[in-house]
C-alpha cells in the first residue's frame, strides 16, 4: 500500500490499511483456545468497527487467515454469534462439508456449460467448449467417485482433549 502526502495530510491511495486493527485482536488473543466464542459485541469492540461493514468482515478475516497461516488455529463464523475457535473435530467436519459443496458447484458448473449452445460460438469457442467439456466430464466422474467414497457411514468424530503436561 502506498501513501501519499498531500498539503500535510495523509491518504491511502489503497484504503486504510488492516495491519493496525489485525495487531490488536493479536494482542487480545495471541493463541486463542479450542472452542472458544468470541463474540461480535467483543470483535467491534476490539477494532472499533461495526459488524456490518464490509471492513470488519475483512479485518477479521485477515486475523483468521493470521491464525490459520501462522498459528495453526482455524476458526469459523458463527452466524448471529460471532467467530468460534475450532477444535479437530470441528475442523474435520468444515473441511468435509467445503469438499461436498465444492463438487455441488463442480457439477452446476458442469451442467451449466453443457447448456451452452455449442453451434453459435466461433471456431476458438467451440475448441474452449470442447476441451472444457472434456475435462469437466474427467472431473466430474473424479468426484462422483469421491463422493461415493465419503458416503460411507463412520462413527462421529470427537476430539481427544488437549495433552497437560503435569510439572513434576
Amino acid at each position: 500500500m502506498e501513501a501519499s502526502e498531500k498539503q500535510g495530510t495523509r491518504y491511502w491511495l489503497s484504503g486504510i490499511p488492516y495491519g493496525p486493527q489485525v495487531n490488536k485482536l493479536k494482542d487480545k488473543y495471541p493463541k486463542p483456545e479450542e472452542d472458544m466464542l468470541i463474540s461480535h459485541d467483543e470483535l467491534e469492540g476490539i477494532i472499533n468497527e461495526k459488524r456490518d461493514r464490509q471492513r470488519y468482515i475483512g479485518i477479521i478475516n485477515s486475523w483468521r487467515k493470521y491464525l490459520l497461516n501462522s498459528l495453526g488455529i482455524d476458526s469459523e463464523w458463527m452466524r448471529g454469534e460471532g467467530l468460534k475457535i475450532l477444535n479437530p473435530a470441528d475442523r474435520l467436519n468444515v473441511g468435509e462439508n467445503n469438499f461436498k459443496q465444492g463438487i455441488r458447484k463442480t457439477r452446476r458448473a458442469f451442467r451449466r456449460t453443457a447448456l451452452v449452445p455449442r453451434d453459435r460460438l466461433n471456431d476458438e469457442g467451440r475448441q474452449r467448449f470442447d476441451h472444457h467439456m472434456i475435462i469437466m466430464a474427467k472431473l466430474g466422474t473424479a468426484a462422483i467417485e469421491a463422493r461415493k467414497g465419503l458416503a460411507v457411514e463412520l462413527a462421529p468424530v470427537k476430539s481427544l482433549p488437549k495433552h497437560i503436561l503435569e510439572k513434576v
